[in-house]
């Protein structure tokens, strides 16, 4: 996976808002092994479940955070690109 402590401490963060889940934290063996382990404690239903709505959650955040960099940018672009025509 190649994945360490800033995705699996943006995992925790957005699962832990779960009103479900009691206890979430991550940890990595070694930093070469490239694996983050996630424990998930839910006070209902299954962990697994927790861990997929946390996924879903955590894919819009990421989506939204895109689509508003890339608005900011075009806008940011057009604005260059108007203020050198005008010069």
């Amino acid at each position: 996976m190649g994945e360490g402590y800033t995705l699996g401490n943006s995992l925790v963060a957005i699962i832990s808002q779960n009103p479900d889940v009691e206890f979430c934290a991550c940890f990595v063996n070694h930093p070469a092994e490239g694996n983050i382990y996630l424990r998930i404690q839910a006070k209902k239903g299954k962990a697994i479940d927790v861990l997929k709505k946390g996924l879903q959650d955590f894919e819009k955040i990421c989506d939204h955070t895109l689509d508003t960099f890339n608005t900011s940018y075009e806008q940011f672009k057009n604005s260059k690109d108007t203020s050198m025509d005008s010069t």
